[in-house]
């Protein structure tokens, strides 16, 4: 099931990059997707305070600053990965790479990093940069609530993110954020319930895809764009598989809505939710929800 999670993602569309407000055929993966969607290096284990490329994968480290450092790496490593450079990326590097660094100090440095990243929406049209705001809001809560973010420095963010939100106070800012935070967990929750129409509206949303990827299809051919043939061909493959037979998407609705469930922890919840909602949007489209 994750790989089917995963190729979801990989399926996500650049539409934002084309200035449209919905899903369209055409795809690739992007930076954007990966600030807007799961992003691995920032799933937090607010039990354990590390940060790992899967939420169930225990760290063979003990001591909690080695495990951060060694976190803070893969961070940096995913950030280069999408193309993500600049003075604060570099700043988080080196500390990762500082056997004397502890976890405090790499988290500053860490959300300093992400925000920098972050920056990176500001070019595109839409509330893009101000959701990214919002999920760092949501990541820097969970830090404080593992106790690693002190309440000093988690306030100095938010105001910092309240700021480039525009907001008039951090206050108004972690309101904002709390409520639609509660909005989006409880919408995913009612589209993956037994009664949600999850499968239905997916199938839907299917029969709708299909002829813009085969039109798609038909440009790439001609163009000679073998990269874009194979990647139209294989969504093309996976909707009509589902046409055919829709009991994975089943499958694939009753584990997010354990996933989802089973947090009990409503700061792990809400974290889980924003990594989900990326997923439930490119199978059912962004229609489904207003959190954002």
């Amino acid at each position: 099931m994750k790989l089917l999670i995963c190729a979801l993602l990989a399926a996500t569309t650049n539409a934002i990059r084309n200035g449209h407000p919905r899903p369209m055929p055409r795809s690739q993966p992007t930076t954007l997707e990966t600030l807007l969607g799961r992003d691995p290096y920032s799933i937090i284990d607010v039990r354990g305070g590390g940060i790992f490329d899967d939420p169930d994968e225990e760290p063979e480290e003990d001591d909690v600053d080695a495990r951060m450092r060694s976190g803070m790496q893969k961070a940096v490593a995913m950030m280069r990965g999408v193309g993500s450079e600049g003075a604060a990326i570099d700043a988080l590097e080196a500390l990762a790479n500082d056997p004397s660094a502890e976890a405090p100090q790499l988290i500053k440095c860490y959300l300093d990093a992400r925000l920098h990243q972050s920056q990176e929406l500001k070019s595109f049209q839409g509330d893009h940069y101000l959701v990214a705001l919002r999920q760092l809001a949501n990541e820097a809560l969970a830090f404080k609530a593992s106790t690693q973010l002190s309440e000093e420095a988690y306030d100095a963010f938010l105001k910092q993110l309240s700021d480039e939100a525009g907001f008039k106070s951090a206050a108004d800012f972690e309101k904002d954020v709390r409520d639609r935070s509660s909005l989006q967990v409880q919408e995913l929750l009612e589209v993956l319930a037994e009664d949600g129409n999850f499968v239905a509206i997916a199938l839907r949303r299917v029969e709708e895809k299909v002829p813009g990827l085969e039109a798609d299809l038909k440009e790439d051919l001609a163009r000679g764009d073998d990269a874009a043939v194979a990647a139209n061909r294989a969504q093309l493959e996976q909707l009509r598989a589902w046409q055919k037979d829709s009991a994975p998407l089943e499958k694939l609705r009753q584990e997010l809505l354990a996933q989802l469930e089973n947090a009990e922890d409503p700061i792990q919840r809400v974290r889980l939710a924003e990594s989900l909602r990326p997923v439930v949007t490119n199978v059912l489209g962004d229609d489904f929800s207003s959190a954002e």
